[in-house]
């Protein structure tokens, strides 16, 4: 069976200097995009083009913006966390009634194969880039690891990432999914590896198609 998928992605990052009040912080925003796989073993995405229409960035990035696609079951237990967040879900709003308090369980997200609008957004706010901070030479315990979307990698399958530049592209070649501990979804953000220290945005989205392989595999 063949699937058609479309999300749309966003990522921002801002960042207040240990030269301001009070110390180093940053903010984060990033989408995710969330589609059932109903536990399939094998399958395969072709097709896929990466239209990333929009990238601005005050300073050059250490880190570029990346594109991850993860296997998981529950990848929304990975934000259960001691940081608040602000949630859109889509609306283009982060209304107060949707926020999540820290030490608070983030809700699961609903699926979806095609997001003809804005997609469901995470956003970090005011987060201190270190625990503990006196000096550009005295820190400790730095944040960002536990506040923002790289998190969302540890331990879970990567299937494939997706540099974002602002310039579309077509993906060579099919990209193979292969599940043999039967994870439920295929989760869509973009990250960036470390805090960046300077001011970013941009969005885009993905198209692909997504095929199951058992038919395949019954056939033989």
């Amino acid at each position: 069976m063949e699937r058609r998928i479309s999300h749309p992605f966003s990522f921002t990052q801002d960042y207040r200097s240990s030269s301001e009040l009070p110390p180093p912080i940053y903010t984060e925003t990033f989408s995710i995009g969330k589609i059932d796989i109903e536990k399939e073993k094998k399958l395969v995405i072709r097709n896929a083009l990466v239209q990333s229409y929009f990238f601005r960035s005050t300073q050059a990035l250490s880190n570029p913006v990346t594109l991850a696609l993860v296997l998981a079951d529950n990848l929304e237990e990975v934000l259960n966390d001691g940081f608040n967040k602000l949630v859109d879900y889509g609306s283009g709003i982060f209304a107060p009634e949707n926020n999540i308090p820290a030490n608070t369980p983030f809700p699961e997200l609903s699926v979806a194969d095609k997001i003809s609008r804005m997609p469901t957004i995470v956003c970090y706010e005011d987060i201190l880039e270190y625990e503990e901070y006196i000096d550009e030479e005295n820190f400790s315990n730095p944040q960002y690891d536990f506040a923002s979307a790289s998190k969302l990698l540890m331990g879970n399958t990567l299937v494939d990432t997706f540099l974002l530049n602002g310039t579309p592209y077509p993906v060579p070649g099919d990209i193979p999914i292969k599940n043999p501990n039967g994870k439920n979804f295929l989760y869509f953000f973009p990250y960036t590896a470390k805090c960046q220290r300077t001011r970013v945005a941009m969005s885009g989205r993905i198209n692909f198609s997504i095929i199951s392989l058992s038919d395949e595999d019954e056939e033989e």
